[in-house]
C-alpha cells in the first residue's frame, strides 16, 4: 500500500472512513471506521455478503426509459444518481453496481406528459369597426 502524501491526507475530512484509510487514527476518524466495519459485519450476518450485483436489471431499465423519452440528466434529478454514472451503466462501462443504487433505478418512472391546451384563437378581422 502506498504511503499517502500530506497532500491527500488533507483532501479527506476528520471523522470519515477515507481519512482514515489515509493514515490518520484520531479518535473520530477511528470510530467512522468502526461504524462502517459494524455496519458490514451486521449486512454479512444477514446474509448480504457481497453488496454488488450484475447491471442487466437496471440497464435494461434506462434502456426502457430513454425509449420513452427520457434522457439521463432526468433520470439522474429523479433518482439522485449523478448522470455520468447513469451513461457508465447504459453504455455498458460498468459491470456492478450496488443494490441500492439498482433499486434506486429501478423505482425510476417516466413522467406523465401533459400538453397545456391550445390557445383560444380569435377571429381575425383585418378592419376595425
Amino acid at each position: 500500500m502506498a504511503i499517502p502524501t500530506l497532500e491527500q491526507k488533507s483532501r479527506c475530512q476528520h471523522g470519515t472512513r477515507s481519512r482514515y484509510h489515509s493514515g490518520c487514527r484520531c479518535q473520530p476518524c477511528r470510530e467512522a471506521n468502526n461504524r462502517y466495519a459494524a455496519g458490514r459485519r451486521l449486512e454479512r450476518q444477514a446474509g448480504n455478503a457481497n453488496p454488488y450485483i450484475s447491471v442487466s436489471g437496471a440497464r435494461t431499465h434506462l434502456e426502457v426509459l430513454e425509449g420513452e423519452g427520457m434522457n439521463m440528466r432526468a433520470c439522474s434529478e429523479a433518482s439522485g444518481i449523478h448522470y455520468s454514472q447513469l451513461y457508465r451503466i447504459l453504455r455498458g462501462q460498468q459491470t456492478a453496481i450496488r443494490k441500492q443504487l439498482a433499486q434506486k433505478i429501478l423505482v425510476i418512472t417516466p413522467p406523465q406528459m401533459s400538453f397545456p391546451r391550445p390557445a383560444q384563437v380569435l377571429p381575425f378581422n383585418p378592419r376595425p369597426a
